[in-house]
């Protein structure tokens, strides 16, 4: 009888195994704490970031005073006013449109592919990944809130997280992205500041681009912080613009193209600063889902400032957006150049374009491909009506592209490639690669499709 080599622990010789015992208390934490701060720490244990963690836990008994309120009850009560009020509204995402092989590979291994989705997000749930499917071949209604500015007085910002409050405490709901029962990490840097709070408040005006991910972020400085200057008119200019210390350069080139000269820019990396008198421009409640007016209005400023014009009179090009100098790349971008010629689309690397360059590239363009990343955000900058063609990493996505097409009255298209390394590099199907722009572009000389199966 052959006798196995392998050594087995002592765990394992009496049945017992770790990892398995544990890993219903790990699907328990990502269920209730899923994106939190606490369920990474779960997740990737690290010493030091855990012990901040529990010391602003402890915190909390100090800054039991602290109350989160509505701007707009704060407003009412002292009497701040209140202008640019936008009523709520109701947004329809339309569903993207593909191939029929994805909707078929998802009725045959639906419950696969959530698994790979959601595993390899970590801090997902396997509830968002079936939501992430759902909604990306539903029609889905999201409820946007009112929007509104107002200006208060003697504003303290928390740090990096963009977090307002009042000298009395009282924390600003509608300032932060986050939830209010995720606000706990956030308190630690208002108590390693509380030797001198609250802090002087600096003199002027100011609007604040500080938050979560207003830095290093271009698709969420497009979409969620940029629209805040569409609450307030061109011609207002009696206020100054915070940002994170080092701002990228687009950061920079976008706000002078929308009025903001460098020397109105105030850059920031206290923990914790007060301001005189703080402009707050709500433009949106959740990150990644802007209010279609506020969008449209700073879309146009961009374009009209770059271009001279807010709609380019017949746009015609078709840009593929390479992410060969970037991270998470298509493997066999090779294949699929040829093709993409085929169709006459122009391959472009958006880091070699300056800001207003780019925007006039995308608002002559009719059709725009490209993988998931930065550069397809530049959809934004082409007129109502075009073709947008984005290719997902199976294991690795968002669709909030798909949301600005509704928005922008864009057509959708998707494509699945698989994933091939840690680094979320996308291998595609050339031959449904080529499908998919056949039918995105209506190219009829192409045979293949769903009337064409012998199912049919």
């Amino acid at each position: 009888m052959l006798q196995s080599t392998h050594s087995t622990s002592p765990e394992q010789a009496a049945g017992f195994n770790l990892r398995e015992f544990l890993k219903p208390l790990r699907k328990f934490v990502s269920n209730k704490l899923y994106n939190s701060d606490l369920f990474m720490y779960f997740i990737y244990p690290k010493i030091e970031q855990l012990s901040v963690f529990i010391k602003s836990l402890l915190s909390r008994q100090e800054l039991s005073s602290i109350t989160v309120v509505n701007l707009l009850d704060l407003a009412s009560q002292r009497g701040w006013q209140v202008e640019n009020l936008q009523p709520p509204t109701i947004q329809e995402c339309e569903a993207s449109k593909t191939i029929v092989e994805y909707s078929f590979d998802l009725v045959k291994h639906g419950r696969l592919r959530l698994t790979q989705f959601h595993e390899s997000r970590i801090c997902h749930s396997v509830k968002r990944g079936e939501f992430y499917y759902s909604h990306l071949y539903g029609m889905v209604r999201y409820p946007i809130r009112e929007t509104f500015t107002c200006e208060m007085p003697n504003a303290i910002i928390l740090g990096s997280s963009g977090f307002v409050m009042t000298p009395e405490l009282e924390m600003i709901s509608q300032s932060t992205a986050e939830s209010v029962d995720r606000l706990t990490v956030l308190l630690n840097s208002l108590s390693s500041a509380s030797a001198s709070f609250p802090p002087q408040p600096i003199p002027g005006k100011y609007l604040s681009f500080v938050g979560k991910y207003s830095a290093a972020n271009y698709a969420h400085w497009l979409m969620d912080y940029l629209p805040r200057l569409a609450l307030l008119d061109p011609s207002q200019t009696d206020f100054k613009v915070i940002v994170n210390a080092d701002p990228e350069a687009y950061r920079l080139e976008s706000l002078e193209l929308l009025g903001v000269s460098p020397d109105r820019i105030f850059e920031v990396s206290e923990e914790c600063l007060c301001f005189e008198n703080l402009l707050f421009c709500h433009a949106a409640d959740k990150m990644g889902v802007p209010k279609a007016v506020h969008l449209y209005k700073m879309r146009e400023r961009l374009v009209t400032a770059a271009t001279g014009t807010a709609h380019h009179p017949s746009p015609n090009r078709r840009i593929y957006i390479s992410r060969a100098k970037a991270s998470r790349s298509i493997s066999n971008e090779n294949e699929l150049i040829p093709i993409l010629r085929e169709y006459g689309f122009e391959v472009i690397n958006c880091e070699d374009y300056k800001l207003a360059d780019q925007i006039r590239i995308f608002s002559e363009a009719n059709v725009v491909a490209g993988a998931h990343g930065a550069g397809i955000f530049n959809q934004i900058f082409c007129n109502p009506g075009a073709t947008v063609i984005e290719i997902f990493n199976r294991q690795r996505r968002e669709h909030a592209p798909r949301k600005i097409s509704s928005i922008l009255k864009h057509e959708h298209w998707h494509i699945f490639g698989e994933n091939v390394d840690r680094n979320w590099n996308t291998q595609v199907d050339p031959r449904k690669f080529q499908k998919v722009l056949a039918y995105a572009l209506g190219d009829c000389t192409f045979k293949e499709g769903a009337l064409h199966e012998k199912v049919y």
